[in-house]
């Protein structure tokens, strides 16, 4: 079995290396996460090769921004491998690199499977973070409807196509309340009410956030709160960040749904 494996991810690594760029990401949409599998092979020759090509592909797919990597089988491996942590960990570090090169009209298709299941999964705090941040960036370049009248159907209908669940968007909560906490800046400081280890999971590999980035993403985190279907007491909080948000436009949305949309009690207790 060992040999034969062995001669498996030679192979696969063999037409990688021997593929031109502009070949590449068919082969990787085929081929990457069986490689990235084997990690979990018990012989040690079989992980050592896997290390080996994994490193090549690495190596080629940050130096060419054009390169597609295979976003949905790159999440489902993660959900598949709870026993092999390496093989999370790798999938880890390509998955934002995927949702960066994916157009916007395939991202609009499958940008809920980066929050679904996330409940009911055993990642760790920092995985399920950093998925919550890969949706957060990308939500902005997706092409849904937000007009008022039609409840935005294809958002919804997108929702539904993913399997997301009203406990996954519950979960989703706490991370929305500490990413509408972020300030944006050249030197990023640790906002008052989080702390370094979440901070620095919010962040998940960018050195700071442009004053425009970040405001984008607040502002469609506020739209995409208001139009998730969840009870207003959950949404209240995050909202209510973000009408005291130093950016007009993520303020006036956030202040538009307080007036327009979210009816509670500022009497309940449990609320408050």
């Amino acid at each position: 079995m060992g040999d034969a494996e062995l001669r498996l991810v030679e192979n696969a690594a063999w037409k990688i290396v021997q593929s031109e760029d502009d070949k590449l990401s068919p082969l990787l949409g085929h081929l990457l996460v069986p490689i990235i599998k084997k990690l979990g092979s018990s012989d040690v020759k079989v992980r050592a090769k896997t290390a080996e090509c994994i490193q090549h592909i690495t190596k080629r797919v940050r130096l060419n921004n054009d390169i597609q990597l295979p976003l949905p089988a790159l999440l489902s491996a993660m959900q598949e491998t709870p026993a092999v942590p390496l093989v999370r960990n790798v999938c880890s570090i390509f998955i934002p690199m995927a949702c960066d090169r994916l157009p916007s009209e395939d991202m609009t298709k499958i940008v809920f499977t980066l929050i679904a299941k996330l409940r009911a999964s055993d990642f760790s705090q920092r995985q399920q973070t950093q998925l919550q941040v890969m949706f957060v960036r990308h939500f902005p370049r997706c092409k849904f409807s937000f007009a008022r009248s039609s409840q935005s159907d294809s958002m919804q209908q997108a929702m539904i196509d993913a399997g997301v669940e009203e406990a996954d968007l519950e979960a989703f909560i706490p991370f929305a309340i500490n990413y509408m906490l972020l300030v944006a800046g050249e030197v990023p400081e640790v906002p008052a009410g989080l702390s370094k280890e979440t901070f620095s999971e919010l962040l998940a590999g960018r050195h700071s956030a442009t004053p425009a980035d970040l405001a984008g993403e607040k502002l469609n985190l506020v739209k995409f709160l208001r139009r998730s279907n969840l009870p207003d007491n959950l949404t209240l909080l995050p909202i209510l960040l973000g009408s005291a948000d130093a950016n007009t436009a993520v303020r006036e949305e956030a202040e538009d749904a307080l007036k327009r949309q979210l009816e509670v009690s500022y009497e309940d207790r449990k609320l408050v």
